[in-house]
């Protein structure tokens, strides 16, 4: 589009005689705007959690980062982010492109990458030292109850929680002694 002005240009000589002829000023808007700041890549944390969400709209509204100018109009920026793919609080990354456009439909565009990421290990809470008397008829059971102690959190996801208890113990009274069990979560 363009904005059209008519003019009217008249001559007139000495004696009256007049002619007039109308021309047309015409001034269009091809040129899209210039991004001057490229939208930015932002990484976070996942265990960051809500506030992840809350970090991400304000990415978004930011633009990234990006910013632009236009000689001839105002401008608006817009996005095409729709959602998060993965389950809640789980690490992802998604290319978010933004788009610039001048009041004369003229567009640029810049992309970014929002990245939520897992680089904390979940937490373990091993069970306490336990001592048993050899030969004990309660023994399973103990064992049973504290190897059910052990518990493991994470913000990111979920976790499994193994040990090796079954691997390095028999339950002969040979195997008296010190025995080491390790939880993995």
């Amino acid at each position: 589009g363009g904005n059209i002005k008519v003019y009217e240009f008249t001559t007139e000589d000495n004696f009256g005689n007049r002619t007039s002829c109308i021309a047309e000023f015409t001034i269009e808007d091809t040129t899209a705007p210039t991004i001057t700041v490229e939208a930015a890549d932002m990484t976070i944390e996942c265990s960051e959690g809500s506030n992840g969400t809350d970090v991400l709209i304000a990415w978004l509204t930011d633009n990234a980062g990006a910013e632009a100018s236009d000689i001839c109009s105002e401008f608006i920026w817009t996005h095409d982010f729709m959602e998060l793919e993965s389950e809640c609080g789980e690490a992802e990354s998604v290319e978010v492109t933004f788009t610039v456009t001048d009041e004369c439909d003229n567009t640029s565009t810049t992309s970014a990458i929002f990245t939520i990421e897992d680089t904390t290990p979940p937490v373990l809470d091993c069970p306490d030292n336990i001592v048993l008397e050899c030969a004990d008829p309660l023994n399973d059971v103990v064992i049973a109850n504290w190897l059910n102690t052990a518990s493991s959190t994470d913000l990111c996801a979920e976790v499994t929680l193994v040990h090796n208890y079954e691997e390095i113990f028999e339950g002969a009274c040979g195997m008296t002694g010190t025995h080491t069990i390790t939880f993995t979560a």
